[in-house]
């Protein structure tokens, strides 16, 4: 996407110049001890903790830095996954559970500790992470959430109707989930700040390196570019929503959605008085569901699950415009000033995948919205994996196998089917 000639452009890319590195273009050949491939929020990360431990880095980035999902989310920094901390327990066992449990629970706390180690700026404001409820079917789910995470933390509370109502400024909802855990924060600042870091330790990016081949001979990873080749020892794909067939079975392993976002105008504080505060994250317990913030300049957002393809026009984003003034009918006459996308990876369990590709190679994806706090908090540990490559240091699950999702050429028409469905079953309950 190219903002200059698009009639799309996210709240943080306003006036915002393009990520600049003062350096030569990739030469024709290159080797580095190890290369990461994304430049997004697992991939900086990941290169600036190998940098600190005194390693040689390689970034290959496609794009442009901040021009994909790092840089075009909604900046929540949500902590924990979709599933109760119990159904965790459930599908994985004890051990691991705990283990999976204890990292999403601080993945929040991990990213802020990156952000002030490094003093980045991204308008990180700490406050918590809310799900209302809008009927009692979703209540329940509230109530078991409190339940199980009351067991690992104090940090979360019950909302009832007038406290989520005081909170949010809304008359939606008759209770909600409140995890003091989260915060918001500008993910194009955070995105841009890690490679700052990344580049002040020593790490080398390469932007609009879009690497078509990569393959393993004579104990190196090689890597294909246009016109380019670069040879490393070891290797991390993080391309996560946005893999494309570099290794082809990854790309099988989750179903790419499109998210659509919009905020509001600059609203006067008169309007947004009794709003959502900064620093409260906001995701509904619909099916299809929908998650808001206020952000920058006394703006409102937004973002849903959008259209199977790239919108065309501004047109295709009046499901959310509605759903907002919905929410919040004080913002009936308000404008709408941006409207942007992005891709979400979602896998068949909503759980992130970390899979062993070969000799010293790993690849993370599927972070199903999540990504804020999950990715840059990864970093580190994969660091580590790729220096000694010990599983049992993972906070995740790792795979040597790739397990891919049958039939995943048709996955429009599942996500379409499955979509439908929810929505039905959202307009029953």
């Amino acid at each position: 996407m190219t903002y200059k000639t698009s009639p799309f452009c996210s709240v943080w890319h306003n006036n915002e110049p393009h990520f600049f590195i003062d350096q030569e273009p990739l030469p024709t050949k290159m080797e580095a001890e190890f290369v990461i491939v994304g430049g997004g929020f697992t991939g900086l990360s990941t290169a600036l903790d190998l940098a600190l431990k005194g390693k040689e880095v390689i970034v290959l980035e496609g794009g442009t830095i901040g021009l994909a999902a790092s840089g075009l989310n909604g900046g929540q920094l949500n902590p924990g996954f979709k599933h109760n901390p119990t159904e965790i327990i459930n599908s994985f066992g004890s051990n691991i559970g705990k283990k999976i449990i204890e990292f999403g629970a601080n993945a929040p706390k991990k990213t802020m500790s990156i952000i002030k180690q490094h003093k980045i700026e991204c308008q990180l404001e700490k406050g918590g992470f809310v799900q209302p409820a809008h009927n009692k079917a979703s209540l329940r789910i509230v109530d078991n959430r409190i339940k199980d995470w009351k067991k690992y933390t104090d940090k979360v509370d019950f909302l009832d109707k007038n406290e989520v109502s005081d909170l949010l400024g809304s008359d939606c909802y008759i209770g909600g989930f409140l995890d003091r855990r989260g915060a918001t924060l500008n993910p194009l600042g955070l995105v841009k700040g890690l490679a700052k870091a990344a580049i002040k330790a020593g790490v080398r990016i390469y932007q609009k390196s879009l690497v078509r081949r990569v393959y393993f001979s004579n104990g190196k990873w090689h890597f294909m570019l246009k016109n380019s080749s670069v040879q490393g020892m070891a290797a991390g794909i993080f391309t996560n929503a946005y893999t494309n067939n570099l290794i082809k079975p990854l790309k099988q392993t989750f179903i790419p959605v499109q998210s659509f976002q919009i905020a509001t105008e600059k609203l006067s504080n008169e309007i947004t008085r009794d709003l959502i505060p900064n620093g409260f994250g906001v995701s509904d317990l619909n099916r299809l569901l929908v998650y808001y913030r206020r952000g920058p300049d006394n703006r409102i957002l937004m973002g849903g699950r959008g259209t199977f393809t790239k919108p065309k026009s501004k047109g295709d984003f009046v499901l959310l415009e509605r759903k907002l003034t919905n929410i919040f009918p004080i913002l009936k006459d308000a404008k709408f000033q941006y409207y942007w996308f992005g891709n979400v990876s979602i896998t068949p369990d909503f759980m992130p995948r970390l899979n062993i590709l070969g000799p010293r190679a790993i690849s993370f994806l599927g972070c199903n919205g999540r990504g804020v706090a999950l990715s840059p908090a990864l970093g580190p540990y994969l660091s580590d994996w790729l220096i000694n490559g010990n599983d049992h240091h993972l906070p995740l699950p790792v795979s040597k196998k790739i397990k891919t999702i049958p039939f995943h050429f048709l996955h429009r028409l599942y996500v379409a089917a499955v979509s439908s469905y929810f929505k039905a079953r959202d307009w029953v309950d």
